[in-house]
């Protein structure tokens, strides 16, 4: 589950300050926003990937983290970073460098 920033609060408005945003199932986040639909090399070979990228907040992580959600074989594929100056692509790539990731 991850969070977006809280909602400004409105002028005027008492009481104490959100801490969370709008949750999101990270999993849901593949139907939640439109995909998007790229090609990287990965594994040698060129590849063409399925992914939805948000920033969130994650619980027990202390700051804002990004995600990368694969569209998978089977299910997908969670990627997280907590360096957001990494695209999308560079996470994918990474972790495609360490760890055999399954995508159509």
């Amino acid at each position: 589950m991850g969070w977006d920033d809280p909602a400004p609060r409105p002028p005027g408005k008492r009481g104490r300050k959100p801490r969370y945003g709008r949750k999101w199932p990270l999993a849901t986040l593949m139907t939640a926003e439109p995909p998007t639909r790229d090609r990287l090399t990965l594994y040698g070979k060129l590849t063409e990937v399925v992914f939805v990228v948000r920033d969130v907040w994650l619980r027990d992580v202390a700051q804002k983290v990004r995600v990368v959600v694969l569209e998978g074989v089977k299910e997908p594929v969670i990627l997280v970073s907590t360096d957001l100056s990494l695209s999308a692509l560079q996470i994918i790539e990474l972790y495609g460098a360490r760890f055999s990731i399954e995508v159509i």
